[in-house]
């Protein structure tokens, strides 16, 4: 009751999400007729097409939500016959992705500040300092094992409260290196740096491989940068390649970070054209902005707009093709999912050089075609665009949502019900 007056299980629903309380989304009085409904107007969608609607959906990683505890308990409610892993919602300072990095560097005393002022005041460059000899530098700890650790005990709690159904693997979301690099680091020191930083970000992998038994283990590489660059279509004012071959370094470094992943564990890659359409939240803050919601979102807006036009995602899905081909033809080990993007506006062109797509049988392929902006409508029409080269995929969003405003996630998880099905006992 609010004033009296009952509260809606829409308005409680997102109070749920916006408050990151300690339970189940759906949670409520009858959960069963709210996921029984979404289902109805499923099957309802997929009576009306010819092709079948995709089978099972994905998370890419974030979530806007206080605990990783409320992200499990929300998704396995709401979604949990949809998905085959669940992440921990990387919350609080991870929301940044790799900009939460800067912390790293941030108290190692080998590096300094970059002077100056940026419009992306959140993450500060460094650099190294005067006369520190790159060929010292060692990082420690990062920071990503230690919080996989803890939330591994509360997915086993959940799981075994009955929660998260059995099967279901935790999934470990983590950004390439040089995503990191590229985001905190000066661009002149990157290259004396980065064979140190990845030997630590392999360091954090094999603990997190001692504490989670590969069979529950999913690991997810996140690579945007590397996506940007094998398109040719990285903005001028990010950091470019410091290597010489570009594809070839980009490669070779995806596949060194998959050989590090346990036999038995889950191995995928999220090929993303970056967080452009949620840049506006990244630069204003993460919900906890002093500035009114109508400005916060207006200010939102106008950066977002200037975000797709500077750095916009490619036309076509020929890149992110040839490197998925190119990850499975090469790789040491196998890959268990790739994810690849579609932006809001794509259509039968973008949709196309999917039909060049060389994933072995057991490859489970998600497309990010799950826009909350264009809602049912544009996402079926993207949906149908990618079934006339694709037949068999999977759902998800293009990027994470640890930058959406949190008061969208009921409506975006009620669209991801909508526009596909259970995955069933298909293993």
């Amino acid at each position: 009751m609010v004033g009296g007056a009952p509260i809606s299980r829409r308005t409680a629903i997102r109070r749920d999400v916006v408050l990151g309380e300690e339970h189940t989304l759906f949670d409520l009085r009858s959960p069963g007729a709210i996921l029984s409904a979404m289902d109805r107007r499923g099957r309802a969608i997929a009576e009306d097409s010819a092709a079948p609607m995709p089978r099972g959906a994905h998370l890419i990683g974030s979530v806007p939500m206080a605990s990783a505890d409320a992200v499990f308990r929300t998704m396995a409610g709401s979604l949990g016959d949809r998905l085959r892993r669940i992440p921990d919602g990387e919350t609080g300072e991870r929301a940044l992705f790799a900009g939460w990095q800067v912390k790293t560097f941030a108290q190692h005393p080998d590096f300094e500040p970059v002077p100056g002022r940026r419009l992306m005041e959140v993450v500060k460059p460094r650099r190294l300092r005067a006369g520190v000899d790159p060929t010292s530098v060692h990082f420690p700890q990062l920071g990503f094992a230690e919080a996989a650790r803890e939330s591994y005990e509360v997915f086993k709690r959940l799981r075994s409260d009955g929660i998260i159904r059995p099967g279901v693997r935790f999934q470990v979301s983590l950004p390439t290196p040089v995503n990191c690099l590229a985001m905190v680091v000066d661009k002149r020191d990157i290259p004396a740096v980065e064979g140190h930083y990845e030997a630590a970000m392999l360091s954090e992998v094999d603990a997190i491989a001692d504490h989670v038994p590969p069979t529950d283990l999913a690991l997810q590489w996140d690579c945007p940068w590397e996506v940007r660059v094998w398109d040719g279509n990285l903005p001028a004012f990010l950091v470019q390649p410091w290597f010489g071959d570009a594809r070839a370094g980009l490669l070779d470094r995806l596949l060194r970070l998959g050989a590090r992943v346990p036999e038995g564990a889950e191995l995928g890659y999220h090929l993303c054209h970056g967080d452009y359409e949620h840049t506006g939240n990244l630069i204003l803050g993460i919900g906890a902005s002093a500035m009114s919601r109508v400005l916060r979102s207006t200010a939102a807006r106008l950066l977002r707009e200037f975000s797709i036009r500077v750095a916009g995602p490619p036309r076509d899905a020929r890149s992110v093709t040839e490197l998925a081909n190119a990850l499975v033809e090469r790789t040491s080990r196998p890959i268990n999912f790739i994810q690849l993007p579609a932006p809001r506006a794509a259509r039968s062109e973008y949709f196309a050089p999917l039909s060049g797509l060389r994933l072995q049988p057991d490859v489970e392929l998600y497309i990010g075609l799950v826009h909350f902006t264009d809602g049912l409508k544009g996402t079926r029409r993207r949906i149908e665009s990618a079934q006339k080269v694709v037949r068999e995929f999977g759902v998800s969003t293009e990027c994470g949502w640890g930058r959406r405003d949190p008061q969208t996630i009921p409506g975006l998880i009620d669209l991801h019900r909508q526009v596909s099905l259970p995955i069933g006992d298909d293993r």
